[in-house]
């Protein structure tokens, strides 16, 4: 499975695509909003991890660009922030995103998100636009 990590933070991104790394993903990075789509659509990734705060607009921008682009729209979102305002999770949901993560978090949490976020893509990892 692919994920897009899209954090600013490069220690973070880092951090984040090494242990999706050793845990068997395949891990693309995108470092701010302007680069996330096309990013997406080059890699063309099975779930995307957001950060909420990134330059060039923030996480909700790009979940709202995901959700107009024909590649990109059924592509399942998790979103991510150190923000500890409680309306953030809320918000990510209506924008579409089916996890959250608050920072930091640990591996396990990573990894039980993914699993959340991906639970309706094929067996095989792949996605069928067809089938949204």
């Amino acid at each position: 499975m692919k994920v897009l990590v899209i954090e600013d933070d490069k220690k973070l991104s880092l951090a984040i695509r090494t242990r999706l790394q050793s845990f068997g993903y395949e891990a693309v990075v995108a470092e701010d909003a302007i680069s996330a789509i096309s990013m997406a659509v080059k890699h063309k990734p099975d779930v995307a991890l957001v950060d909420i705060n990134l330059p060039g607009g923030d996480g909700f921008t790009v979940l709202d660009r995901f959700s107009a682009s024909n590649e990109c729209k059924v592509m399942p979102t998790i979103m991510m922030t150190a923000n500890r305002d409680d309306n953030l999770k809320q918000e990510a949901l209506l924008h579409g995103a089916r996890a959250f993560l608050a920072k930091p978090f640990g591996a396990t949490a990573l990894l039980e998100a993914i699993e959340t976020a991906a639970k309706d893509l094929p067996s095989d990892g792949l996605q069928d636009p067809q089938a949204a």
